[in-house]
């Protein structure tokens, strides 16, 4: 069996959860799970049946069927002897009358993965590429989608992350490595004036949310003034293009934060909107530039 071991630790609060919603914990399949939606947001591909397959492939596939098959590496946590859980008001810009406490793991919070597989040493390189590439672009658990559950590799560092320059070289590069290892996609992104872009945007009328620009902001002294400039930011500019209650509608932009010497730097994942449907209903317009700018 190929076994490697990392050392993780939390960069802003973390909300996920087990069968017990009310104690904050973390779960190896939350991390599958980010996993897979990173896989395919990323390859953003036309031919859904074969994105499918190749998910499959690396990932695993469930079901009775002849090609049901177990994953080719497998996830262990190793907790630590006692989480620091800590219970605040889950939206930063509230007063605390107005917005009920929520416990989440602390920031700093340090645990280790291993990866394991009885395959080659290749399925182990292939799935860790993934992995650093979902830790750096998503958070993981309850509101991931504002920065909440942003995990950094401690060690062994791999992605090359030093300034907000070579975050986002970093980045593009393993996204295209990423993309023409699974599909034989070559440059499928491309970056320019700080802005990571698909080159290859599919139809509008595709279903799924994939990449369409990554972008990273400048530097905060802190996750919380991270979050509430978010969190301010999200009720400022509420809309279907962002994420609302009313209708109900899941934002396509998602914030995470990455955590260098000097403070903490928010990363803006902007996914293909799904809204046609809508738009007749709601009258507020696109506000997620405005979100957006506000955050960088």
């Amino acid at each position: 069996m190929t076994e490697k071991t990392y050392s993780l630790r939390t960069i802003t609060p973390f909300y996920g959860h087990g069968s017990n919603t009310k104690v904050p914990e973390i779960r190896p399949t939350e991390i599958k799970s980010l996993l897979r939606f990173t896989f395919r947001a990323v390859n953003a591909v036309s031919d859904i049946r074969a994105l499918f397959d190749k998910e499959s492939s690396l990932f695993g596939r469930a079901g009775l069927e002849a090609s049901s098959r177990a994953s080719g590496v497998r996830l262990k946590l190793t907790h630590p002897t006692e989480y620091s859980i800590i219970a605040e008001p889950l939206i930063f810009r509230k007063e605390k009358d107005e917005n009920t406490d929520v416990k989440y793991i602390a920031p700093s919070t340090e645990f280790k993965l291993s990866l394991r597989t009885m395959y080659t040493n290749t399925a182990i390189d292939v799935f860790e590429k993934w992995f650093e590439l979902s830790l750096a672009l998503f958070g993981v658990g309850g509101r991931s989608r504002r920065a909440r559950g942003s995990i950094e590799i401690a060690a062994p560092k791999h992605l090359s992350f030093n300034s907000r320059e070579t975050i986002l070289a970093s980045l593009s590069s393993l996204l295209n490595e990423c993309c023409e290892a699974t599909f034989s996609q070559k440059n499928k992104y491309s970056l320019a004036s700080g802005i990571i872009q698909n080159k290859d945007p599919l139809p509008q009328n595709v279903t799924y949310p994939y990449i369409k620009s990554i972008q990273v902001g400048q530097r905060y002294e802190s996750w919380k003034s991270l979050l509430s400039t978010i969190d301010l930011s999200a009720h400022e500019n509420d809309s279907i293009f962002t994420g609302s209650d009313n209708p109900r509608y899941a934002s396509p932009i998602y914030v995470s934060a990455i955590m260098l010497g000097d403070g903490v730097y928010p990363i803006v994942v902007t996914l293909h909107e799904i809204v046609d449907r809508l738009r007749p209903s709601d009258n507020r317009g696109d506000k997620s530039a405005n979100f957006v700018n506000a955050i960088l």
